[in-house]
């Protein structure tokens, strides 16, 4: 053999492992039939490469790694076109995914009506991975529209997504939990309507044919209700008929459902309820079992919840620990925490200044909650009233200016104070509002008006004792005399 044919016999080689299976390798490799694998392998690696290439560069390059996530997919699909059967599990997921990134990449560059063709996509190929792939992915996307402020375009991509999923089989579990997202939606936008409408709907898709609550159905049932209770809330409309039937449903379908992320909204709606109707002991109960639900699942709303529990612990009494526990002792110097028990602890104090600096100083921030500021309100008025009663005990006349500025209140809202005092008589004494005086002179009793009331007593008393003595000489041991019209006694009688 000479060296051309063996130089010759190397390069062939060296290009069969470059291009492997590629249509230029070497004269007979690529028109053989058994080609036709290798050239398949050669595809999906390029598709791997593509892929990880484009996801490496994802977020440093968005623009760049866009191009090659729609390179993926392109070389997926037109593997498909060629030959279905060659497709594996792992082009299939590639596929998704690409497109799951191509929509979020696409949002992010603004480029929605492209991004609305994708999402679609996506969703035509939903099938072709695991449900919870395919739901995590969709999930994802709206969490990530969801962040923005654009609400417009949310709505369109949650209009779309539900149109697409009611036309595809199998999806009625991803169709309830896209459909409740957008109820939620609906009501941060406050648009009560549309939120009930969909409530209504996924409440009858978990129903027995009857119309009844399909209990096997809980958690999905406790969602729909939890949310219409929130709503309701939120509309002011805390007192509706309807919550009282909302709370008997969840009721009875909770002893049936131990998920965490359920149950702390339910218990947050229940201890809300019974924060409306002033029974603060039990509304102290359900927000702390809903914090213990919301810290078991990890969410962020148990330090609101939190605070829910400082304040009914200080309306129902004080007779609790708020942190007692070791998962909500953690929190008690939170910033978010922190301004709600410094503002119990100047309750407990009397210290009416203090607390109404903290109040302002917070009153954007972590008081701007608007359970917390309705519930501050009653407590401000409670604390100036104690504060008024303690103030005024050394004295026998106050100026009432004098005692607004020690209230750090108006003029009219410390008069208000003093009046209702006055009235539910916890001050003894008289305001004269032209003036401007509250009198506390203790009142000096009547001579004549004492006597008076002491001889009726008197009169009284010989008047029950007179009326008593006639019963017993009639009725008690004696022998009723007979009377007729001549007997005297009779007579004395009538």
């Amino acid at each position: 053999m000479t060296d051309d044919e063996d130089d010759g016999w190397g390069d062939d080689a060296g290009e069969g492992e470059d291009d492997w299976g590629s249509d230029d390798g070497g004269d007979d490799w690529g028109q053989s039939g058994s080609d036709a694998p290798d050239e398949k392998q050669d595809v999906r690696i390029e598709i791997e490469n593509k892929f990880y290439e484009a996801e490496g560069e994802r977020r440093s390059d968005p623009a760049a790694a866009l191009e090659k996530f729609v390179e993926c997919v392109n070389l997926v699909n037109d593997l498909e076109k060629k030959n279905a059967a060659e497709l594996g599990p792992d082009e299939y997921t590639r596929r998704f995914t690409s497109l799951k990134y191509i929509v979020l990449i696409q949002f992010k560059l603004q480029q929605f009506d492209e991004m609305k063709e994708r999402l679609l996509e996506m969703l035509s190929h939903a099938s072709e991975v695991t449900s919870n792939d395919s739901l995590y992915a969709l999930d994802t996307v709206l969490t990530t529209l969801g962040e923005s402020d654009n609400s417009k375009v949310l709505f369109s991509v949650y209009t779309v997504t539900l149109d697409a999923l009611k036309k595809m089989p199998d999806r009625q579990r991803m169709y309830f939990q896209i459909a409740m997202k957008l109820a939620k939606e609906y009501r941060k936008a406050k648009d009560w309507d549309k939120c009930q409408a969909l409530l209504d709907e996924c409440r009858e898709m978990n129903t027995t044919a009857s119309g009844e609550d399909d209990r096997s159905k809980g958690s999905a049932l406790l969602e729909v209700y939890a949310c219409e209770m929130q709503m309701l809330t939120e509309k002011g409309e805390k007192n509706n008929p309807r919550m009282t039937d909302l709370f008997e449903r969840t009721q009875r379908l909770v002893a049936d459902v131990n998920d965490p992320k359920v149950m702390s909204v339910i218990k947050e709606c229940w201890g809300r309820m019974f924060a409306s109707q002033g029974k603060w002991d039990r509304a102290y109960d359900e927000f702390y079992t809903s914090f213990e639900c919301y810290n078991a699942s990890g969410n962020p709303n148990l330090k609101q919840i939190l605070k829910y529990i400082v304040i009914a612990n200080i309306l129902s009494g004080g007779k609790h620990d708020p942190f007692g526990r070791r998962s909500a002792k953690v929190h008690e110097t939170d910033p978010e925490v922190n301004p709600v028990v410094l503002l119990i602890e100047a309750y407990r104090n009397d210290q009416v200044l203090l607390f109404q600096e903290i109040l302002a100083k917070n009153e954007s921030t972590t008081l701007s909650d608007p359970f917390i500021r309705d519930q501050v309100k009653p407590l401000l008025n409670q604390l100036r009233c104690k504060y008024l009663l303690k103030l005024i005990r050394p004295y026998k006349r106050v100026r009432m200016d004098w005692l607004a500025a020690q209230l750090a209140a108006t003029a009219s809202a410390a008069e208000s104070l003093v009046v209702n005092l006055i009235l539910d008589g916890s001050i003894k004494g008289n305001l004269d509002q032209i003036a401007g005086i509250l009198d506390l002179t203790p009142e000096q009793p009547d001579p004549f008006s004492t006597t008076l009331k002491l001889w009726i007593q008197k009169v009284k008393k010989l008047q029950l004792a007179t009326e008593t003595r006639c019963k017993n000489m009639f009725f008690v041991g004696k022998r009723m005399p007979q009377f007729d019209e001549r007997n005297p006694v009779n007579e004395m009688i009538t």
